[in-house]
């Protein structure tokens, strides 16, 4: 399908997750490569970059979404000055952290004691989810995207719960989109990756105590 990798080349170049024109860049480039595996095809656990979260923060901090409007337009103009503006970012930049790292601990825990995995078993998991949900779930929006240009009376498919909050008032298309891409595709990815684990045999190995007579 077409598409370009404009952007994303310059941010590789920026910062310096590929040198320039390396066979590692064209590879991913020309979708011959995967960074989920290694060269002998099978998983690469390598730590992915720390400075990778910093360029996804800026993207999900520069946008329209309700709660971006929330913060720019309802509580920011309330600071009782310039100085404090940058407070309500701060502190919902710190409670996403907070609630990535709970359920991030509370996800490996249960993975680990329930499946037996380990660190290496974990981490394949994990990145099976993510891909399959940007992938799959990307290209719901864009199918759902599409469908509304073509037929803006979508937008109105939907319900009012009575619950008197953003987001859960009137559940529409968006809700349900975000149920299919994160609890259908994540929860189908999940069992697939586990199951996937376990026969490449990314498991806790258990040391074998020497029999005493």
């Amino acid at each position: 399908y077409f598409h370009f990798h404009l952007i994303e080349e310059k941010l590789e170049s920026f910062f310096r997750l590929h040198s320039k024109g390396s066979a590692e860049q064209k590879g991913e480039m020309d979708h011959t490569s995967n960074p989920l595996t290694s060269r002998d095809g099978m998983f690469s656990d390598e730590p992915i970059p720390a400075k990778l979260a910093f360029i996804h923060g800026l993207i999900a901090g520069f946008g329209f979404g309700a709660f971006a409007l929330i913060l720019y337009l309802v509580i920011v103009p309330t600071m009782p000055g310039p100085l404090f503006a940058f407070l309500p970012g701060l502190l919902f930049g710190l409670g996403t952290m907070a609630m990535q790292i709970m359920f991030g601990a509370f996800f490996v825990s249960v993975t680990r004691r329930a499946g037996k995995l380990s660190e290496r078993g974990i981490s394949f998991v994990t990145s099976r989810i993510t891909m399959s949900v940007l992938l799959y779930g990307g290209i719901a929006f864009i199918i759902s995207g599409i469908g509304v240009l073509l037929y803006p009376s979508l937008m109105n498919i939907g319900f009012t719960t009575g619950i008197r909050v953003h987001n859960l008032h009137n559940l529409g298309i968006g809700f349900f989109l975000v149920i299919f891409s994160v609890g259908i595709i994540g929860i189908a990815s999940f069992i697939e990756s586990f199951r996937k684990a376990k026969e490449l045999g990314l498991v806790e190995r258990k040391e074998r105590v020497p029999e005493t007579t």
